[in-house]
């Protein structure tokens, strides 16, 4: 797998998971309340995609194969070409 295709797995992947467990509370009530905003559910959203990421990267330094969770077993290398 080429690095471009790897990092774009590797950003979308805490995207997707917190857009699931977004739609999860949502649909099992646990939203505050019809009042809610959509800049609240957005916010929820971003925190839950940022603590997945960082949770996994923070797990990956112990257990390496962790990293599969974000779509890829290893971040992507660049060269300065």
């Amino acid at each position: 797998m080429n690095n471009y295709v790897k990092s774009h797995i590797r950003t979308l992947s805490p995207i997707i998971v917190g857009y699931v467990v977004t739609w999860i509370a949502a649909n099992a009530n646990i939203i505050i309340s019809d009042s809610t905003s959509a800049s609240a559910t957005l916010a929820l959203m971003s925190a839950l995609t940022a603590g997945y990421y960082i949770a996994v990267r923070w797990l990956g330094r112990t257990w390496p194969q962790m990293e599969r969770l974000l779509g890829a077993a290893s971040a992507p290398t660049y060269s300065d070409s």
